[in-house]
């Protein structure tokens, strides 16, 4: 679509200039190598910092590709690193640079992609091109010692970091989520109070506000209940009899397949649920919502708060939050905080929240293991195998159609057999339990999408993508 988009621009801007008698325009992007026979690229766009782009090229007008290469035209911000040509097939590997400066926008626009040529080079000659379309994205970096305030709410970055003693602030009021074309590293902290935090009830035996899902507690005479977390009910207010005054019901929050409310961009509903106002305190917030992905490692070296609020008095506590990492590595080496609010006097605990991990050996999601799976193979079928919680029905899908199934052993490891077609191959997984369906988001790239009333295409789960070279 963005390639589309682009030679419309190029033809308005072109019949634009004829009109008004410019004879200089060129017909062909600046600087572009003469006229060639067209190769078709499996057009997926490519995203700055992506280390390992994986994509395929074919021509169908009978040329043989075995011994040819792929070359970018010079100039390219993309250098191959590896590729494998067959038949009427060749499959490339690109490292995309970093080239462009930060321009403070989270999704890139579709108008600021720039169209590269990949040649193909046959006897030391170009033989056929194609285009092949980069989006210019930002990198997050928090240092120093005054917050750094992110208030988009989805933000794809070529890679997030955050040195010790700083730190960073989701400054949205729907859940933050980020997504890594590199990798993601906190060692600073990470403060998601206002990342989809739902409010507390206000005294005087006010509820809180609700989402749905798991119950808040029950408010007594004079105790607000706690927040309901995701997984976890709130606690009833333990106010004493007779006292003057009601104590307001916890909020709820999601009870879904953990942290799969997070996964769903058209949804704002993820943080966890307020704690209920009691007589004469009023319930805390409930903790913040947040979704870090990335395609290489995700290291959390610093705290990630996504804890719910206490109550004041006899409020009740707010509910934990969401968080979901995802990575083909995922450490843990500081804090992750979704603990449930308590109560100062009467009031109820908020409800624990939920931590996802899709990363191999650390799964609580459903994720892919990526050390040693090739980026071509010559076999018409390719093994996969990963983690998932246990007995649940994995599946991998290419597109929407589900081209393989197996069932998650007692262990949480499964390995499915996976039919190939000729040339790129983009396999999505997903895993099934009793509480719904988790996509992983561990691969080699992201699946976009348009998601709801959204403008843009939105990663809405990770692919492998690998070709097959016959």
């Amino acid at each position: 679509m963005t390639t589309r988009l682009s030679r419309r621009l190029v033809c308005v801007v072109c019949l634009l200039a004829l009109a008004c008698g410019d004879d200089d325009v060129m017909m062909v992007p600046d600087g572009g190598p003469p006229p060639l026979p067209t190769a078709r690229l499996a057009q997926i766009v490519g995203f700055e910092g992506h280390q390992r782009f994986i994509n395929a090229i074919s021509v169908d007008d009978g040329t043989s590709l075995e011994g040819a290469t792929i070359a970018p035209a010079p100039g390219s911000p993309f250098t191959i690193t590896e590729q494998l040509c067959g038949a009427t097939v060749c499959g490339f590997v690109a490292n995309v640079e970093d080239a462009r400066p930060n321009r403070a926008v989270g999704v890139p626009s579709p108008i600021d992609a720039e169209n590269h040529f990949v040649q193909v080079v046959a006897g030391g000659e170009p033989t056929h091109r194609s285009l092949l379309t980069i989006n210019p994205i930002d990198s997050l970096t928090g240092r120093g010692s005054d917050p750094a305030r992110v208030s988009q709410a989805v933000f794809l970055s070529t890679s997030a970091t955050s040195e010790a003693g700083s730190a960073f602030v989701a400054a949205t009021d729907e859940p933050a989520r980020w997504v890594s074309f590199g990798d993601i590293r906190l060692d600073g902290d990470f403060d998601l109070t206002d990342a989809m935090a739902r409010a507390g009830g206000q005294p005087g035996g006010d509820t809180a506000s609700d989402a749905p899902g798991a119950t808040g507690g029950a408010g007594d005479a004079s105790g607000g209940g706690g927040g309901g977390g995701l997984g976890t009910a709130g606690g009833d207010g333990a106010g004493a009899d007779g006292t003057a005054g009601a104590g307001g019901a916890g909020g709820s929050a999601s009870d879904e397949a953990p942290g799969a409310c997070l996964t769903d961009f058209a949804r704002a509903d993820c943080g966890g649920g307020g704690g209920g106002g009691g007589v004469d305190g009023a319930g805390g917030r409930g903790g913040g919502a947040i979704l870090l992905v990335a395609l290489g490692e995700v290291v959390v070296g610093g705290r990630l708060d996504a804890s719910g609020a206490d109550g004041e008095l006899s409020g009740g506590g707010g509910a934990g939050g969401a968080v979901l990492l995802a990575g083909r590595r995922v450490t843990v080496a500081g804090e992750v905080d979704i603990a449930g609010g308590a109560s100062a006097a009467m009031g109820g605990a908020g409800g624990e929240g939920v931590l996802r991990i899709d990363a191999p050996g650390t799964t609580t999601g459903v994720s892919v293991e990526l050390d040693g799976l090739p980026a071509f193979v010559r076999e018409a079928t390719l093994t996969l195998r990963g983690d998932a919680p246990a007995e649940s029905a994995i599946a991998v899908l290419d597109g929407d159609a589900t081209v393989a199934s197996t069932t998650a052993d007692a262990s949480g490891s499964w390995s499915v057999e996976v039919p190939l077609a000729e040339g790129l191959n983009r396999l999505g997984v997903t895993a099934t339990t009793d509480a719904g369906v988790m996509r992983a988001w561990t691969g080699t790239s992201y699946e976009l999408r348009r998601v709801g009333d959204a403008t843009r295409a939105l990663p809405v789960g990770a692919v492998v993508d690998v070709v097959y070279v016959p």
